[in-house]
């Protein structure tokens, strides 16, 4: 068995490269912190709020801070999926106080890092985000009908952080991109 040490998965300039189909894949801190919580992830919810909304908080400084890293050397497109934050799995009223808000966080601080790339949410995940309003789309069209063509675009052009959201990042044949800003509901 090899062993790896933290150092070997960090983002770094010598092993971040440009590619059309390189997407870093990342969850946001909810499902992150449900991941290592496995099946006690509820009661804590429950029983320990305060000290899940402290956990919570500094995930989402650690994965803003990874995220703004991989930006800065060289990573292009960034997938954000938070799939353990589902009204499905743990109801909305859990979404809104124990997932959103630290979704819009990490959006707001990665967005305002003054580095360049393209950060793609999850169209699930971050639904709850957009049908608030705290997110709102502008649909752009896309390159010959070429999404991943057209997100690399976007990355390569874009002077600071595009949030790209509304479709699924490994689709490849769309009429549209949607750019996402943060509204002054979720500032």
């Amino acid at each position: 068995m090899e062993l790896h040490k933290l150092s070997d998965y960090c983002v770094t300039e010598d092993n971040v490269a440009p590619s059309d189909d390189a997407v870093l894949q990342l969850e946001a801190a909810y499902s992150t912190l449900a991941r290592v919580s496995g099946k006690t992830m509820l009661r804590q919810l429950i029983r320990e709020p305060d000290a899940v909304h402290a956990k919570l908080a500094a995930l989402t400084d650690a994965l803003a801070a990874y995220i703004t890293t991989a930006f800065g050397v060289g990573a292009e497109i960034i997938s954000l999926s938070d799939p353990y934050a589902q009204a499905e799995l743990i109801g909305e009223p859990r979404i809104r106080a124990f997932a959103a808000p630290y979704q819009l966080r990490l959006l707001k601080t990665v967005a305002d890092s003054g580095t360049s790339g393209v950060l793609h949410v999850c169209p699930y995940s971050f639904a709850h985000l957009t049908d608030s309003g705290a997110l709102t789309a502008t649909e752009v069209p896309t390159t010959d009908g070429d999404y991943r063509i057209t997100l690399n675009e976007i990355a390569r052009e874009s002077e600071r952080v595009i949030i790209v959201g509304q479709q699924c990042p490994h689709v490849k044949h769309a009429k549209s991109v949607f750019l996402l800003e943060i509204s002054n509901l979720g500032e």
